[in-house]
């Protein structure tokens, strides 16, 4: 009977450490710091690094959707606002300077004026935007569109001292 305890106990031991070997389970990863992207997303270069070019505006743009044309239409739009706040920013700051050059001051007439035109050449300049890359992915059941939109800058500033 003490034999069959025995025995019984050390089959019960063996059991609870084989057990407890097997669940411990291996060393955690900690966390590296660095980030790691997946090698299935292929990327352009061109999206990644836009060119720089002081005669033109660039803006990398992206859109994942079911329909092609609908990515494409997207990231082309997502281009375009990118590159108006482009416009907004250089506009407002040549607008700035000029009241200041003039000595406008606090002229409400003046200033009301100055953003009147600054978003009329925003709108207007978009006619000058255009996509100069595209490039079209899949991605699982969705079609992803990677524009590089482009506008030239001096046709631009053509269009906003035409309405000056």
């Amino acid at each position: 009977m003490q034999r069959f305890i025995s025995t019984s106990l050390i089959i019960a031991l063996l059991g609870l450490i084989i057990l407890w070997t097997g669940c411990g389970g291996g060393k955690q990863p900690g966390p590296t710091g660095e980030i790691k992207v997946d090698d299935t997303i292929s990327v352009p270069d061109w999206f990644l690094n836009p060119p720089e070019d002081p005669d033109h505006l660039y803006a990398p743009a992206t859109a994942a959707k079911k329909d092609m044309q609908l990515a494409i239409n997207t990231a082309k739009h997502q281009g375009e606002v990118s590159i108006t706040g482009q416009i907004e920013t250089k506009v407002s700051a040549l607008f700035k300077n000029f009241m200041e050059e003039a000595g406008a001051g606090e002229d409400s007439e003046l200033l009301a004026l100055t953003t009147s035109a600054s978003k009329s050449v925003v709108s207007d300049s978009i006619n000058f935007c255009k996509a100069a890359k595209q490039e079209v992915k899949k991605e699982g059941t969705l079609f992803r569109a990677y524009v590089l939109m482009e506008m030239p800058i001096g046709a631009a500033y053509a269009d906003m001292m035409a309405q000056v």
